[in-house]
């Protein structure tokens, strides 16, 4: 069950809000545990996260059996080596053991098609291999990972199976997202049972759900056609074909992902709880190193703690530290996908960071730039970020032109993640810097012609004009380009603003605009990560 379907919008999120409010209202109002046992608060948090984990069950069972089933495999063998190494009776060994099991369950299920081929290609054979990718495995096998570790770690002092669950199968944040710390997680639950109802914050946390989905639905979705148009035939299209292609995808899988995360992040609001922002405007960063503090932070944040740092960060040598972050970006575009697409993706990145965090790095022992805590992903320090903002002779070029530049390398990266083989990828680069017409074929055109754009249009004197069908498509890019450079993300906006009388019925508008789209409903790009 996707987040943008008739099923969930109707359904599952008024019940589910609806059956939360209902639990923590028995439970606070009513007192109903506190006839139960006199330790109300574990026994009040641990009747909030059966009810989430109930629904949450419920929810991922809509992506069918066998999905279902890997989850459960996985939840299975990770519980019981969190007893083992909380029984204190096993050591260091448990922990690896407990952590190869996950990241064999992801190499096979998702990998496996993917070394066949490399297998094909080395001995000529022609192996076939057709397993099911389960929904969402990478994400909550990177959760698994972190409890295991950071329960060897002794960061977490009580873990109960409802804990467990709760933390794992939490349906706002288990397809897409954000990859939270268990510790975090058990303080947002607490949060919800101890929440009452505010409108005020309720609208607010409907504002954030609505513009989520809006991004996904009504922006992504509709660059998704052509996206798909132009990888589609890449033999044919034009240069400005090739070069929309790819900056529609930069906007396509930024709205897509970051639109998920913010429907997430308003649903958990809407029950007094929260997840961590997991997108920060990142098509305003100024270099590479700025674009990574901004892009997915909780995976970055995953890497430092448990890749990162245990590969020794910074401390054994420059030398060491480069290859510690191509280990990093490498490993992350081999998270993303099964296929050499990916790893150029995460090679290309882990390059250019090295060569920013060099150039940096001798910049700030000239005393030119502001200091670099040296670790990959840190948040940019208010002085970076002012420094960012005003172009100060503190960096190497304007804030406008680092802004260009570094999208321009996002966008031509993105090509290798978005094509099907690298080969593709190559073919639509050379399309992109293929000198002539800047022509934009009118097939592509037609993959903008939104309806209710276009009736509109009909009754005015643009549908006679020639150039009349382009309008939609500019009207897309270029609102596609306000919200991803100049105007605050989602969480910003909600925080900022109050929904009122004006904003109540643009919020409706959005809404009933998303949802009249689901008709052409596509799927999540993260789903199959």
């Amino acid at each position: 069950m996707l987040f943008n379907s008739y099923a969930f919008v109707f359904v599952f999120l008024p019940l589910f809000v609806a059956g939360f409010y209902a639990v923590t209202y028995l439970i606070n109002e009513k007192n109903i545990l506190s006839n139960i046992s006199r330790t109300k608060p574990a026994c009040a948090q641990n009747a909030v996260e059966l009810y989430c984990v109930i629904l949450s069950f419920i929810f991922f069972a809509f992506f069918g059996i066998k999905v279902l089933g890997v989850l459960m495999i996985s939840i299975l063998w990770n519980y019981s080596f969190l007893r083992l190494i909380r029984s204190h009776l096993s050591g260091k060994k448990i922990l690896i053991v407990g952590i190869c099991g996950n990241i064999a369950l992801l190499l096979f299920f998702k990998y496996a098609g993917f070394f066949a081929d490399i297998v094909n290609t080395i001995s000529g054979s022609s192996i076939t291999v057709s397993i099911l990718l389960p929904i969402a495995i990478s994400f909550y096998t990177f959760s698994q990972i972190s409890l295991l570790v950071d329960v060897y770690r002794g960061e977490i002092e009580d873990l109960s199976l409802i804990d467990y669950l709760s933390y794992i199968v939490f349906f706002p944040k288990i397809l897409q997202g954000p990859i939270v710390r268990y510790n975090d997680m058990k303080s947002q639950f607490e949060k919800g049972l101890n929440h009452r109802w505010n409108t005020e914050e309720f609208m607010q946390a409907v504002m954030l759900f609505v513009l989520g989905l809006s991004k996904k639905v009504i922006i992504a979705d509709t660059l998704s056609v052509a996206v798909d148009y132009g990888y589609s035939n890449l033999g044919t299209i034009t240069q400005m074909d090739a070069i929309l292609t790819a900056v529609c995808y930069s906007f396509q899988i930024y709205f897509d992902f970051s639109g998920y995360c913010d429907m997430g992040r308003g649903i958990c609001r809407m029950v007094g709880m929260d997840l961590p922002v997991n997108f920060e405007n990142p098509y305003k960063a100024r270099n590479i190193d700025d674009f990574w503090k901004r892009w997915h932070m909780t995976l970055t944040a995953f890497f430092t703690k448990y890749v990162y740092i245990p590969l020794g960060g910074n401390r054994k040598g420059a030398v060491r530290t480069y290859i510690n972050f191509m280990i990093i970006f490498v490993l992350s575009g081999f998270w993303h996908g099964a296929g050499l697409t990916f790893i150029v993706w995460g090679a290309m990145h882990g390059v250019l960071y090295a060569i920013t965090r060099a150039l940096k790095k001798r910049s700030s022992v000239n005393g030119d730039m502001p200091g670099d805590k040296n670790a990959l992903g840190n948040t940019a320090s208010k002085q970076e970020e002012a420094s960012s903002k005003k172009g100060s002779s503190g960096t190497l070029l304007p804030y406008p032109i680092a802004l260009i530049l570094t999208f321009i390398f996002v966008t031509i990266a993105w090509v290798f993640f978005r094509a099907g083989s690298v080969s593709d990828a190559c073919t639509l680069i050379s399309a992109m810097t293929r000198f002539g017409s800047f022509k934009i074929s009118p097939d592509f055109i037609e993959c903008f012609q939104i309806d209710e754009l276009w009736y509109i249009f009909k009754i005015t004197p643009i549908a006679g004009m020639t150039w009349g069908p382009a309008v939609c498509m500019w009207i897309i890019i270029l609102v596609s380009a306000y919200f991803a450079f100049i105007c605050p993300n989602a969480a910003k906006l909600t925080d900022k603003h109050k929904v009122n009388c004006k904003g109540a019925i643009i919020l409706a508008i959005l809404l009933t605009w998303s949802i009249i789209k689901f008709a052409n409903v596509s799927t999540y790009i993260y789903l199959g990560f």
